[in-house]
């Protein structure tokens, strides 16, 4: 079940901005790094608010949420 929670976010922000970036590859751009911060905000907050069934934006507060995004664009970034 907890799979299932993980595709989606991934299905709807990585793959549309992967497929972007591959039509003209350039290795550990800082545009592209930046771009990849940018939506990895917004797909965390989606899921961190379906996982706790909170729509309210408390989580904006917290560094965790910065955390996990920043993590996110990374790991996509690499």
């Amino acid at each position: 079940m907890f799979s299932f929670y993980i595709v989606i976010p991934y299905l709807l922000f990585a793959v549309p901005v992967q497929v972007l970036f591959n039509k003209h590859p350039k290795k550990f751009s800082l545009n592209y790094f930046c771009l990849y911060i940018f939506f990895s905000l917004p797909a965390v907050f989606v899921y961190s608010s379906v996982l706790n069934f909170d729509f309210s934006m408390d989580i904006l507060t917290t560094k965790n949420y910065y955390a996990i995004s920043l993590s996110a664009a990374l790991f996509f970034w690499f």
